[in-house]
């Protein structure tokens, strides 16, 4: 009885709680507006009001004057914005029913749209229920609901039985399918087919919500399909299933009582799986702000977030759980980062076998400034790594400063073992499905050991320009560097400091202490003609070419009057300490500094005499503790030059003013003194010159003469050179002191014309301190080539010659003959000697690439292209030197079935064995060890010279839904035993659909002649 009395009690409180809350929904605006017919009409009767004959809108306005509520100004327009339109585009015939809905019958075809830029939904079917009241549809029979905007969750669906509810957007599809094409991680367009018994669309949420489901990518076939008893797919991919099977044909391979895939990233950007290295690792990575680079386009969307998601979702922001889209406007702090890419991230690591590992990445950087970090701590197992260290860190730090007067650049790395970085720096950052099925996880490429490296810290300084007096021009620190570097000591398990350098600075200070000028306009500028210096590249005659050169004019233009006196200083010092292992300690290994100076006079007198006077004074001292040596050295050094312009005079004189050297051996002391001396030992240079050149209406003339005066070795260079249009002629005649005579020495003429088509060169040298009376051409050399070509140079004939007329007694000698033919596909060059009145031949050499077109067949479904490199050198007289190279390939094709690629490469450097006794070639011999180059079937490929380098055969099988890849690829290498041919294996399955489920195997034979594997599968090698 008492129980009785409870339940009626719980009823009736029940009953008062949903009534309360009925009465109460009507304070709410929202609730009105959107409720269905049934739950308006439900809260009218509550309130006693007279809806009878009444539209829904209507009933709506009523319920809102009864309560005292208006639409506030967003509301009114989400509700126009739910206003809709629906259109019977075709129906054989329409009838009204008892209730008032519409029955349409024949070849029924409905649109509804909810604004004008809203792409409509189409229903078509053999009959349809128009509901008014409830604003739905249900269709019966060949039923097809299109949905062509690019953002809607379906865009297709086939089905028995559709009730479409055209105010909400939502579906309930009885017996039907969808269909719609998504791109995989890939790129590759995939088309998306799921099927169920029941399916909802909910329109608000953008999901699809199935029951005895099942998703394929061929509807027909169903070669492999992930079938489950519920399956939920939202907006943004994320995806839902239980009881879930992954079926290849009928066979299920994987079982999933539950599972979640997050289609939208995950905040915490979750990676796991199993690695041979590392075991089973989990890892996280959070996005404090910015976009971590590490997020390839792999990492940011698995295989199942890219055929899931529609196409507005992008540009996604972490809301804490998950990646999201975001309407809210974005801060300046945000701007700020994603304008100048920075970003923060917090790294969270657990391995089987390198334990746990906990980081962080920073990059904070603008116009100005700069802070990369990336650094990490880690807890392992000391039986598992050789350092036997619990507690293990890294760091890789960089801060840059870059203002206008300061910039500075510091590098921080510090690591407690030369492994620590190489292990946990490479992490994964993107989650892959086959980690579910056991699949080892590859890893980025890890860094090498690091067993040593350096801490370093560069700065630069200039004077600001306001604080800058007029007699400083600049002042600055160029460099001012600190570095300390560390090695690793095995024996005490730490790095240890070996050399630092404290502190390498240059610095520098120039100006003007005074400057005058006067300038006298000129009517008329000379300006050098300007030639573009590539054109004539082929003559690397010295002589042709300088007059080809663009050269800029050191002449003064206008005629002006100048005097200036400008000095400058310069500081280096180099202070750099090394570690003594005996001590223990660091010592001071040596310390240089080296400060030089520079005053320079200059004047110029309206184009007719100008002089340049440079005074250079430079002390150098060094120190060096091992050797206990202190050396001193100061020096002051004179450059004068006077020159007249206008008619190319210039005299230069280069000498030492004084020369003081101290050197301080332990307790020895030695100095020695020199002043300005007239000898070769003060004076380093000491000329006359004469050059002008002279544009004439016949061509260009250059004279020139240079005449180096004692206290010297004397000489005296004459030259003249002529250049008009392409026609260049130089000449030069060179004069040196021999036993106080001047005598003379080489003489040269060179010749070149240049064109579009035709190329020649001459250059000829007469060697006159060897001239003989008896016979004058013994001194005489010369080179010579001659060019046809095409104007785009991809076709040329070359011709060259070296010839000598005498050669330790020979006479006439051709040392070189060569003549090349270049084409776009094939290269000769042939090259001889005809030396001692005898003909030689020397070397031919060819090389081609020959591709041919692709070739077509079978209504262009076959393809077939082909190619060969090849390069041949003949040496006639060292058969050693004969060499041959091949390579052949060949790539084959049946669209959408099959691709077979090959590629060989074989050599052969074993000439010297196709000579017979009379040292003739014998190309019998070469045939017979091509054939055994072919003797696969007993030992005949042991006995050629024509090895294989290299191999490859790769297959790819293209199927519906699988691509199968097949790589067969060997070489030799080179190993302590000699030279190896080592093969290797590898074969990969890839799912079109999620490329993430994939099989992956590599085999690589050892030296000993077993296969090992090199990857894992599901776990297992």
């Amino acid at each position: 009885m008492r129980t009785n009395r409870k339940r009626f009690l719980a009823v009736i409180i029940l009953t008062a709680f949903i009534l309360i809350n009925l009465f109460s929904a009507s304070i709410n605006v929202e609730a009105i507006i959107s409720a269905s017919h049934q739950e308006l009409l439900m809260m009218a009767e509550l309130r006693k009001l007279d809806v009878q004959d009444k539209s829904d809108d209507e009933i709506k306005q009523l319920l809102l004057n009864y309560e005292g509520l208006e639409l506030k100004e967003e509301e009114k327009q989400e509700e126009k914005a739910n206003e809709y339109n629906m259109e019977i585009l075709s129906a054989n015939s329409m009838s009204i029913l008892s209730n008032n809905n519409i029955l349409l019958e024949g070849d029924v075809k409905v649109s509804f749209s909810f604004s004008e830029q809203d792409s409509p939904k189409i229903l078509s079917a053999n009959k349809m229920i128009v509901d008014p009241n409830v604003k739905s549809v249900t269709a019966y029979s060949n039923v097809k609901f299109e949905d062509k905007d690019s953002k809607s969750g379906l865009s297709e669906i086939t089905a028995d039985v559709v009730t479409y509810s055209y105010s909400a957007g939502d579906l309930i599809v009885t017996g039907g399918s969808t269909e719609s094409e998504r791109k995989n991680n890939e790129d590759e367009k995939i088309v998306f087919s799921t099927s169920a018994d029941i399916l909802n669309y909910r329109n608000k949420d953008s999901g699809l919500f199935f029951t005895d489901g099942s998703i394929t990518t061929d509807k027909e076939k169903s070669l492999s399909t992930i079938s489950a008893k519920e399956i939920a797919i939202l907006d943004g991919g994320d995806m839902f299933l239980s009881n879930a099977y992954l079926k290849i044909g009928r066979v299920p391979i994987i079982y999933l009582p539950f599972f979640f895939y997050p289609g939208s990233r995950l905040a915490l950007n979750p990676a796991f799986g199993f690695n041979s290295a590392r075991g089973l690792f989990a890892s996280a990575t959070i996005e404090l702000f910015g976009t971590y680079p590490s997020f390839t386009e792999d990492s940011e969307e698995s295989s199942f977030a890219s055929l899931l998601k529609s196409e507005d979702s992008k540009n996604l922001v972490s809301n804490g759980l998950y990646y999201d889209k975001s309407d809210k406007e974005e801060s300046s702090f945000d701007k700020w980062v994603k304008k100048n890419g920075n970003y923060f991230t917090l790294l969270f690591d657990a391995y089987e076998k390198y334990g746990l590992h906990l980081g962080y990445d920073l990059l904070i950087k603008s116009d100005k400034f700069k802070i990369l970090s990336k650094s990490g701590l880690a807890y392992s197992n000391p039986n598992n790594n050789i350092y036997n260290k619990e507690l293990r860190y890294y760091s890789n730090s960089e801060i840059s400063l870059n203002f206008t007067d300061l910039k500075l650049n510091a590098k921080i790395p510090f690591y407690s073992d030369p492994e620590v970085n190489k292990k946990y720096s490479s992490r994964l950052t993107s989650f892959s499905i086959d980690s579910f099925l056991g699949a080892a996880q590859k890893f980025p490429e890890e860094s090498s050991t690091i067993t040593s490296y350096e801490m370093v810290l560069n700065s630069s300084l200039s004077l600001p320009r306001k604080l800058k007096p007029s007699f400083i021009d600049s002042a600055s620190i160029s460099k001012l560097e600190l570095k300390g570097k560390y090695n690793y000591s095995i024996s005490e398990q730490k790095y240890l400091i070996e050399d630092i350098y404290l502190p390498n600075i240059t610095a520098n200070i120039s100006g003007t202490i005074f400057s005058f000028s006067e300038s006298v306009k000129e009517n008329k500028e000379e300006k050098d003609k300007e030639i573009a210096f590539s054109d004539y590249f082929i003559l690397s005659d010295p002589l042709l070419s300088n007059m080809y050169e663009s050269k800029s004019s050191s002449k003064t233009n206008s005629k002006q009057s100048s005097l200036s006196l400008k000095y400058s200083i310069n500081e280096e010092l180099n202070n750099s300490f090394d570690r003594d292992e005996k001590q223990k300690k660091l010592i001071n290994e040596i310390l240089k500094n080296n400060i030089s100076g520079k005053i320079t006079l200059q004047g110029n007198i309206k184009n007719t005499f100008s002089f340049t006077q440079i005074i250079t004074p430079e002390y150098i001292h060094t120190f060096d503790e091992v050797k206990k040596e202190t050396k001193d050295n100061l020096t002051f050094r004179s450059d004068t030059t006077l020159s007249l312009p206008f008619i190319g005079i210039t005299y230069n004189l280069n000498s030492y003013l004084y020369k003081q050297e101290a050197i301080k051996l332990d307790e020895k002391y030695s100095e020695k003194q020199t002043y300005w001396a007239f000898d070769k030992d003060n004076i380093k240079a000491h000329s006359i010159s004469f050059s002008k050149s002279y544009d004439l209406s016949i061509g260009i003339i250059n004279p020139s003469l240079k005449y180096t005066l004692k206290p010297l070795t004397q000489a005296i260079t004459a030259g003249l050179s002529y250049k008009l249009y392409d026609f260049t002629l130089s000449f030069s005649w060179y004069f040196k002191q021999q036993d106080e005579i001047i005598k003379s020495d080489d003489i040269k003429l060179s010749i070149g014309y240049l064109s579009k088509y035709f190329t020649y060169s001459l250059s000829l040298t007469y060697k006159s301190s060897i001239y003989d009376k008896a016979d004058f051409f013994k001194p005489l050399s010369f080179n010579s080539s001659i060019s046809l070509r095409t104007e785009d140079k991809k076709y040329s004939l070359t011709e060259y010659i070296k010839y000598v007329y005498e050669n330790n007694g020979i006479y006439n000698s051709i040392d070189e003959l060569t003549t090349t033919l270049v084409s776009p596909y094939l290269t000769l060059s042939y090259s001889g000697s005809y030396i001692d009145k005898k003909y030689s031949h020397t070397s031919f050499d060819l090389s081609s690439k020959i591709k041919t077109n692709t070739m077509y067949s079978w209504h262009n479904r076959i393809l077939t292209q082909f190619a060969i490199d090849s390069k041949f050198h003949y040496a006639f007289e060292n058969h050693y030197a004969t060499n041959l190279s091949l390579t052949f390939s060949l790539n084959f094709k049946i669209q959408e079935f099959l691709a077979i690629n090959l590629s060989v490469k074989t050599t052969n450097n074993s000439f010297y064995k196709y000579y017979d006794d009379k040292d003739n070639l014998n190309f019998s011999l070469i045939w017979q060890d091509l054939k055994n180059s072919f003797d696969f079937l007993s030992n005949g490929r042991y006995n050629t010279g024509f090895t294989m380098d290299s191999l490859s055969i790769e297959l790819v099988h293209y199927m519906t839904d699988w691509n199968l890849y097949c790589k067969y690829s060997a070489s030799i290498v080179s190993s302590q035993a000699g030279y190896e041919w080592i093969p290797t294996v590898s074969i990969f399955l890839k799912w079109k659909t999620i490329p993430d489920l994939k099989i992956d195997e590599n085999y690589k034979q050892s030296s000993l002649g077993e296969w090992e594997a090199t990857s894992t599968v599901y776990g297992k090698k």
